[in-house]
């Protein structure tokens, strides 16, 4: 029993410290020890160790001269790689989702938008990352393939961290008027595949222009988002609702 107790504490440490990475909780550049994080994690030595490996081997942390490991930061061309592959993962997943998610998860899904613009309201950044993050989660779980959830949150564990980096470097981003999460619920609550799937594209990508404007010193007009078929694209435009709206928002960022 007492080495399956380990393991417990090993894969506890290990999550709460891959669950911090995905929701912002550690910043890029931040440096990590063995010791600061047992106490943080209120365990021993030896998870933390097991955890920051792990991670390490993962990409998610990154080992440098001496030992010392730290929270990466991306250059452009990752962080571009790394949002490319969230819209076309996460769309897929949602495209999914939206064609066999029953309506609780619809509600789920409002619930956790609305404490994320309230956790925002409210000043409550770090708050915030954890519902957005939760949102996106349960949206991809709703696909039923753990195999993409799993890809997916290794991915969310390396971009996580920009969030923290964002609101650090610029604090006054504003909101949008009408966020992505709200054209996301109503075309899951239509069963439109296409307009979750524009809709969370649009959502990556717009989110996603003013961290590499802090990444590269670029101005937001000029990063270019992610580029969508011109096949979709008009079957998008084509129909209405949700799925208007997100084209329009996408192509908004082209300009």
């Amino acid at each position: 029993m007492r080495p399956l107790a380990r393991e417990s504490l090993t894969e506890g440490a290990y999550r709460s410290l891959r669950s911090e990475l995905m929701t912002g909780g550690l910043r890029p550049g931040e440096r990590l020890t063995v010791r600061e994080l047992a106490a943080r994690l209120g365990t021993s030595s030896t998870p933390a160790r097991e955890a920051i490996l792990r991670l390490t081997t993962e990409r998610a942390l990154r080992s440098e001269r001496g030992g010392t490991v730290r929270v990466p930061l991306p250059t452009c061309k990752e962080f571009l790689a790394i949002r490319d592959l969230r819209v076309l993962l996460e769309g897929h997943a949602g495209a999914t989702a939206a064609r066999l998610a029953p309506p609780k998860t619809v509600e789920r899904l409002e619930t956790l938008h609305a404490k994320r613009c309230t956790a925002r309201s409210n000043g409550d950044f770090r708050q915030s990352l954890r519902y957005n993050q939760m949102f996106h989660t349960v949206l991809c779980e709703a696909a039923d393939n753990p195999e993409l959830l799993r890809i997916v949150e290794g991915l969310w564990v390396q971009a996580g961290p920009l969030l923290n980096f964002l609101i650090e470097h610029d604090p006054g981003v504003p909101e949008p008027s009408v966020h992505q999460h709200v054209a996301i619920i109503e075309g899951m609550r239509a069963r439109d595949s296409e307009a979750v799937r524009l809709a969370i594209a649009a959502d990556i990508t717009i989110g996603g222009a003013p961290i590499l404007k802090n990444l590269a010193g670029l101005d937001e007009q000029d990063v270019a988002p992610v580029s969508v078929e011109p096949e979709i694209v008009s079957a998008g435009t084509a129909s209405t609702g949700t799925g208007t709206k997100a084209v329009a928002l996408m192509k908004r960022t082209r300009r």
